[in-house]
């Protein structure tokens, strides 16, 4: 049986002494399309702060979608928000995007011929994007566009995960209700995911896709 992470936001985060926050995200990994860490929102709405468990330390998922349980305290989870949350695919892009816009030369014309342009600079984080496996936010790569091989097959809707913390599809949904329709598509069909175009690349067809009514 597999089990929707979308559904999951908010559910309760239990280290083996008590609650230790709520569920905010998961991390991927790209290349493995497994589940690397999960973000638990710790504190109160007024003193907030992520904290991110890495998924050894997670027990198996609950086919019953109950909490996520941790084999840790709350103390160590709560000491673990310090260290913030690991850098993903699109936190390399912001960061350099900031970079590059209080870089020196935005201010000063005679440095301009020293410093990198802007699409140099994109250029390089998405060289790494494309070399490396890439730890990314499923909550950002909900409402990702499908680029299939013969036309745009809709947009992520959900991820659907097993027992092990193992990504085994991803829930497509194209069209507006009352005409939307639902399918899944496996990782081993993914050829590749892109923050700069918010897509995945797909090796399937609108006709190879099993579409469901969704109501």
């Amino acid at each position: 049986m597999l089990v929707s992470l979308k559904g999951m936001f908010g559910l309760p985060v239990v280290a083996l002494d008590g609650k230790a926050g709520k569920v905010n995200d998961f991390l991927f990994d790209d290349q493995f399309w497994s589940i690397r860490y999960v973000v638990a929102e710790t504190g109160s709405w007024l003193h907030s702060r992520s904290a991110t468990v890495p998924a050894v330390l997670m027990l198996p998922l609950r086919r019953d979608r109950g909490p996520v349980q941790l084999e840790m305290t709350v103390k160590e989870v709560l000491n673990g928000s310090a260290t913030g949350v690991p850098r993903t695919v699109s936190g390399r892009y912001r960061v350099a995007i900031q970079q590059w816009l209080f870089m020196p030369h935005r201010w000063r014309p005679e440095t301009a011929t020293a410093a990198s342009t802007f699409p140099q600079v994109l250029a390089s984080v998405r060289a790494g994007e494309l070399a490396n496996a890439n730890l990314r936010s499923v909550r950002e790569v909900i409402g990702y566009r499908i680029q299939g091989l013969d036309r745009t097959l809709g947009t992520v809707d959900d991820f659907r995960v097993d027992e092990t913390w193992t990504v085994r599809g991803l829930s497509i949904r194209q069209g507006v209700w009352p005409f939307r329709r639902l399918a899944e598509l496996r990782p081993n069909f993914i050829e590749g995911l892109s923050w700069l175009s918010k897509s995945i690349a797909a090796v399937a067809t609108n006709d190879t896709m099993r579409w469901q009514r969704s109501f």
